[in-house]
């Protein structure tokens, strides 16, 4: 709101009313300016009336009457966006939080895969945090984008900054082979060697030399997995794992 500097004005009252008499104050205050922007705000379409009056050392003038005011719409602040971390395994919560903005009515969170955020996901909430997981489908780790706007009746406001977070790829072993692809994937194995090759690696397979665990009973197990034609036979194998299966 401004008005007209008035000479041998040292300052001036301003009051804002909720009716055209101004028997209702809701905002008032006395400035050295001849400009006062509101605060707090009021609400956005919502008719109000002001007046001012200039003071000096012999006291006060005569308010000078009102005028409505209608104040007109203003988008949101830009809420402060905080990192939910580094990382985390497949299918593990993580949230990612921000500032509440006091003119907000709800906000708006994007997902992307890409810091460009090219075709992101755009999730709706009326607080100041979402929960995320994500089970990756291959062996690479999954990096996610994040950024919130705050809305208001007025629309969005300005967009945050952006935080990520990686998934890691599903290894829960850690030998760097994906979960998916891995034949011990409990135990580290990075040789993945199966001797027997029944699927299943020798440091997980009860049986390493035995692929369908007979005991040898039909002569077959020794004839197809014997070391190479150097004569060892399946027990003396088997025990250079600690194991026999007999």
């Amino acid at each position: 709101m401004e008005w007209n500097e008035v000479p041998g004005a040292d300052d001036y009252d301003v009051r804002v009313c909720l009716d055209s008499d101004c028997s209702t104050i809701t905002r008032s205050t006395n400035t050295t300016q001849s400009s006062w922007t509101v605060t707090p705000a009021l609400t956005q379409g919502k008719t109000y009336w002001w007046e001012a009056r200039a003071i000096n050392d012999c006291g006060s003038g005569a308010w000078s009457g009102t005028r409505s005011l209608e104040p007109g719409c203003v988008a949101p602040g830009i809420p402060s966006i905080t990192d939910p971390g580094k990382s985390v395994l497949p299918g593990q919560e993580y949230t990612v939080s921000w500032t509440a903005v006091s003119d907000a009515t709800g906000y708006m969170i994007q997902e992307a895969t890409n810091p460009e955020f090219d075709r992101p996901t755009t999730y709706s909430v009326d607080r100041t945090s979402r929960t995320f997981s994500h089970l990756n489908g291959g062996c690479e780790p999954g990096v996610y984008y994040y950024r919130v706007v705050a809305i208001n009746d007025c629309g969005p406001g300005r967009t945050s900054s952006t935080v990520d977070m990686v998934v890691k790829a599903p290894d829960i072993d850690y030998d760097r082979i994906c979960d998916y692809e891995d034949n011990c994937p409990g135990t580290p194995n990075e040789d993945q060697l199966d001797s027997d090759r029944d699927g299943a690696g020798d440091v997980c397979d009860d049986c390493p030399l035995d692929y369908d665990r007979d005991d040898d009973t039909d002569g077959e197990d020794l004839a197809t997995f014997a070391d190479g034609g150097t004569g060892a036979s399946l027990e003396t194998l088997a025990r250079q794992f600690g194991r026999v299966c007999r």
